[in-house]
């Protein structure tokens, strides 16, 4: 079962009208104005996981009507799945590179910044990770591989900022 089949709670066979369903509830469950503050990550995965199996799903069946559709089906999901995690984690970085730029400062003197700046930091390496450990043979192994030496160097600069506050 592919992962947005498993984000969505449906079966891999399942309709496109079941898959819409269970978003609907899922939305209504995790809408980040009606849930706490790390529904907006997991609704970001739920409409991720929509985009992929409803909307793309449709179009891309309309453009591999007359083609053997179980030949590139594979290599769609898999190329779609490894970017998903890939971009993912590649907004995450933009917001550390971002957060480095312009509140470095702001984070000797309050701890809640920095553990914001800490859970991002390890947030997009938990993605980068997935695309480098599921997805080596991707085409964004390598950058993956260049963002995570470049979280693990954030990574140490939390360390340091912890160890100088102590």
């Amino acid at each position: 079962m592919s992962i947005y089949h498993q984000i969505l709670g449906v079966e891999e066979n399942a309709s496109i009208e079941e898959m819409k369903e269970s978003y609907r509830k899922l939305c209504k469950k995790y809408h980040p104005d009606l849930s706490n503050s790390d529904s907006i990550n997991k609704m970001a995965l739920i409409n991720e996981a929509y985009d992929i199996l409803v909307k793309k799903t449709s179009s891309r069946e309309k453009s591999t009507i007359n083609s053997n559709k179980s030949d590139k089906s594979d290599i769609v999901l898999y190329k779609d799945q490894a970017y998903a995690f890939y971009r993912k984690g590649l907004e995450l970085y933009k917001k550390v590179i971002y957060t480095n730029s312009i509140h470095s400062f702001a984070m000797f003197h309050n701890n809640d910044e920095l553990e914001k700046y800490e859970k991002t930091v390890l947030e997009s390496l938990y993605y980068f990770n997935i695309v480098c450990m599921q997805y080596n043979e991707s085409e964004w192994y390598d950058d993956s591989v260049e963002k995570i030496r470049a979280m693990n160097r954030n990574r140490e600069f939390v360390k340091n900022i912890r160890n100088y506050q102590k």
